[in-house]
């Protein structure tokens, strides 16, 4: 996952922190969600568990074959360094 993560914040390195930390919260907040309803139908059996992997896999594989649409970035790519050097 942290190559996926570092790939996918490469395009937008000056906006990488708040990415990294967006990340997190999805994956912290999923985690929070998918936990107890995983854990609410009983812990004798790895059969709740199983479910909610194969789950989340088919909604993953889903958004991988359903990407959204490429936009034109809003802003221009490159450090502030490198736009002020090309003004002068």
């Amino acid at each position: 996952m942290p190559v996926a993560s570092a790939e996918a914040m490469r395009a937008r390195a000056d906006s990488s922190g708040t990415a990294s930390g967006l990340l997190g919260l999805v994956q912290f907040a999923l985690g929070g969600v998918i936990g107890p309803v995983v854990g609410a139908f009983g812990s004798g059996s790895a059969l709740p568990l199983g479910i909610g992997m194969s789950a989340c896999l088919l909604a993953a594989f889903a958004l991988c074959l359903h990407p959204a649409p490429r936009r034109a970035a809003a802003f221009p790519t490159g450090t502030a360094s490198d736009r002020s050097q090309n003004k002068a």
